[in-house]
């Protein structure tokens, strides 16, 4: 749009618009911009479905009923359309796989999803523990408290966490030590 007629969103400082304007824009905005936010949440939905697809056809991935997305997607209207516009494509090639965005609120869901991925012998014998979650733009360490029944896991809340977001090293760094 830049090339053709201007780009409606050049007016943002630093050249980041965040989710909130997107958002913002896609509901209020002008009819051409909001196509343009369209046009976007469809080619992100086209690769989620594109890669969904590819996982599925994984053997270890064959009987999947749900596919669960978190991260930044959840932080916005617009990730979750693109979630939502990625099922209805999945749905489209016969995949019977829910496509969901995650319920808990995605800065703690990483840390979340730690008490859950890890072995339960691992932790039976704790009532929390420190995760670390390296995301997409941020890593962030919390205390994740712990509440057993009947020997398994059923509840996990986070009770403090720490946003490291341009603390050094970066997270690429980190994440590579």
């Amino acid at each position: 749009m830049r090339k053709a007629s201007g780009d409606p969103l050049d007016n943002e400082p630093n050249g980041k618009v965040s989710r909130s304007s997107l958002d913002e824009l896609l509901l209020h905005g002008d009819v051409e911009p909001a196509g343009l936010v369209l046009s976007a949440v469809e080619e992100f939905a086209q690769e989620l479905n594109t890669v969904c697809q590819r996982l599925l056809r994984l053997g270890s991935w064959r009987r999947t009923e749900a596919i669960i997305v978190g991260g930044g997607f959840r932080g916005s209207r617009i990730g979750e359309l693109a979630i939502g516009r990625a099922s209805v494509l999945l749905k489209a090639e016969g995949l019977d796989v829910a496509l969901r965005p995650i319920h808990h609120d995605p800065d703690l869901a990483g840390l979340l999803g730690i008490a859950w991925l890890l072995p339960h012998r691992m932790m039976k014998d704790h009532d929390a523990i420190l995760g670390v979650d390296i995301g997409g733009s941020t890593i962030r360490a919390g205390l994740v408290l712990l509440s057993w029944h009947g020997g398994a896991l059923a509840v996990a809340q986070v009770a403090n966490s720490w946003p490291y977001r341009d603390a050094e090293p970066g997270r690429d760094e980190a994440a590579c030590r």
